[in-house]
């Protein structure tokens, strides 16, 4: 299967509060995943990070091209 895309211990941080750390995934085409956690695990912050619209410090990968 290809893979679509690729984080390589991802962490996400607004002012001196670290929201996500340690993130290290791989997802394949044809692949349905879901995200879950409690208000304020970071879901949101995530997705804004996957999107290029909030940093994020580690290796987010899509489709072979760094982010």
């Amino acid at each position: 299967m290809t893979m679509l895309m690729k984080l390589s211990d991802v962490a996400v941080a607004r002012g001196r509060q670290t929201l996500l750390s340690g993130l290290n995934c791989e997802l394949l085409a044809g692949q349905v995943i879901v995200v879950l956690g409690p208000n304020g695990a970071g879901k949101s912050s995530l997705l804004l990070a996957l999107a290029g619209l909030i940093p994020a410090s580690g290796g987010i990968a899509i489709s072979g091209r760094h982010l």
